[in-house]
């Protein structure tokens, strides 16, 4: 029977069970749970007016449930408020009790209103516990909702805990399909709040590629949290070709919350390509999808995405940051709210601890320097932006001397280069930060000597090689020409510790201390790297044999610019 499928967790099994008047809201159920909403509506339309006053409870739960998915809201809360008359009506308890109270429940969560969700989740709880031997379906669908609840309201570490007994009980009990759905949610919300984020990327893409669970409810929303946490990688293209590879997860379960947060996230990726316009008719179109009194979590992050779009395009925004602070203070979803403190620059300190990425984003947001470790630790790239006031959508090269790395800011992403810059590299970024530079102006300007064309084109062409070689395919922003040296015109420099010396006055071009020093010698003493470094490492440098490595290391200790160190296989080479 359907009602013994549906009830061990078979929602296929029940949805292809016979329709007999005892099952039939089960078989409802069934057919809800795996997406076929219109037979479902068929099924009820036919078979409501027939069903005693508990079943008719199931039914219309079920219902409820698959107008809430497809977001009719209206239609829904008719049905949950119905079913709440018939209870008090008919004095119902037990399982029609809590199906009654689990509707209202699930219709104030998607309000966002999740103290009174959770208000009405105990009271549909009570009813269970009511009874002598509980369904442990029942059981897991309401330990579920609270836990969601707790989590939305910044209860993360509760809310995580009771979805962890959802699935104590229903793995007991082999409630495959139930368990599956609730593992989903808590892989989810453990990927929004851990600061590993790459970790989390591979879960997901493995839990995705092996799950038997094959709702497409449950799969669209892995599918965006993948490419939501690409995205906060900074690797836009990677969250581009994640969407588009699984559009179709989104789009079949017919749920509009989906397609918005589908449309959300291709919003945010068009704005980091500088397609500013466009991402906000993509918004709109977002927009559209939503009802603003019942999906005010999902519609605050549009109008936020909105203000930042006006804020970029010169345009004034006033109106709709009021708009999106008066939905705020009506929202009881803690990631709403702390979005809304990071953009109003009201950062407060409400649940640290609770949310450790969220915590992350709030010290990025007021520059906190603990911020940037973390940052390239976890590689949160995205957080690079606010952290440095970046503006999304223009080229970058970021460059961290006290944190030895390098980043490329582009269209198709952040990209961390991983690679320490020498001093020397960042006096010449610098350089071309202020303009196009000759070859006599480069070597004055960064090494103090008078241009020789023999002797120093090959240390510029060294040098400028292994910058080029660091930055990878972004090597191509420096340009040349017969004459300069330049950045692109489009790329910003950013080197927030670095600093050149203040100019001696009347400091006059030097000569070279030591004319025969071929342009390895020069690059390695003006690197200035403390490093003892071997023979054998100082030929894989510049690629040179170990007894020209030997020969050059020999000179410098000659001229004492080099002291030689240690004996043997230990001998290394430190500058004076």
């Amino acid at each position: 029977m359907a009602i013994k499928k549906y009830l061990s967790g078979q929602y296929k099994a029940a949805s292809e069970e016979r329709t007999s008047i005892k099952s039939v809201a089960y078989k409802i159920g069934g057919l809800v749970f795996t997406g076929q909403h219109q037979e479902a509506r068929v099924l009820f339309d036919s078979f409501e007016a027939k069903l005693p006053q508990g079943d008719q409870v199931v039914a219309r739960f079920h219902i409820g449930i698959s107008y809430t998915r497809t977001s009719d809201y209206q239609r829904a809360k008719e049905l949950f408020l119905e079913n709440i008359s018939t209870v008090e009506k008919y004095s119902l308890r037990g399982v029609p009790g809590f199906y009654a109270w689990q509707g209202m429940s699930f219709l104030h969560f998607f309000f966002s209103k999740h103290s009174k969700s959770q208000e009405f989740a105990e009271k549909g709880y009570s009813h269970l516990l009511l009874m002598e031997e509980p369904p442990p379906l029942l059981i897991g669908l309401s330990l579920d909702i609270q836990g969601h609840n707790k989590i939305q309201m910044g209860q993360v570490h509760q809310g995580l805990q009771l979805l962890g007994e959802a699935l104590k009980v229903t793995k007991a009990n082999r409630l495959k399909e139930l368990f599956s759905e609730i593992e989903i949610s808590k892989l989810i919300y453990e990927s929004d709040f851990d600061t590993k984020i790459k970790k989390q990327i591979n879960n997901l893409k493995n839990y995705l590629k092996r799950t038997d669970n094959k709702n497409d409810y449950s799969c669209s929303e892995l599918v965006l949290q993948i490419s939501k946490l690409h995205f906060l990688r900074g690797d836009f293209a990677q969250a581009n070709n994640f969407l588009n590879q699984h559009f179709d997860y989104v789009y079949k379960n017919q749920n509009k919350r989906k397609v918005a947060i589908l449309n959300t996230l291709i919003s945010q990726l068009m704005i980091h390509k500088g397609q500013y316009l466009e991402a906000l008719s993509i918004i709109n179109v977002a927009q559209n999808y939503l009802n603003e009194e019942m999906d005010k979590s999902l519609y605050l992050p549009l109008l936020g995405l909105n203000v930042k779009i006006f804020d970029l395009i010169g345009q004034e925004s006033l109106e709709l940051a009021k708009k999106s602070r008066e939905i705020a203070s009506g929202i009881e979803r803690t990631i709403n709210r702390k979005i809304q403190d990071r953009f109003s620059n009201d950062i407060q300190s409400r649940e640290v601890g609770e949310d450790q990425l969220g915590d992350l984003f709030d010290k990025a947001y007021s520059k906190n320097p603990e911020a940037l470790k973390v940052i390239l630790k976890n590689e949160i790239l995205i957080l690079l932006l606010p952290y440095f006031g970046l503006t999304p959508g223009k080229k970058y090269i970021v460059a961290s001397e006290t944190e030895a790395t390098c980043f490329t800011i582009d269209h198709d992403g952040i990209e961390n280069r991983g690679k320490h810059l020498s001093k020397l590299q960042l006096k010449i970024l610098h350089l071309l930060k202020s303009g196009p530079a000759t070859k006599q102006t480069i070597i004055e300007d960064i090494w103090g000597y008078e241009y020789d064309i023999i002797r120093h084109d090959p240390l510029i062409y060294t040098t400028l090689g292994r910058l080029r070689k660091i930055l990878g395919d972004k090597g191509k922003w420096i340009y040349t020409d017969e004459q300069y040296y330049y950045l692109a015109p489009e790329v910003e420099l950013i080197l927030p510790e670095f600093s050149l010396p203040e100019p001696e006055l009347d400091k006059g071009i030097r000569k070279i201390p030591f004319p025969d020093l071929n342009h390895r010698q020069m690059q390695y003493i003006s690197d200035g790297d403390p490093t003892p470094i071997s023979v054998s490492s100082y030929g894989e440098k510049w690629d040179v044999t170990r007894m020209t490595a030997l020969r050059d290391l020999k000179e410098l200790t000659e001229k004492k610019l080099v002291q030689k160190i240690g004996r043997g296989k230990a001998t290394r080479y430190i500058l004076i």
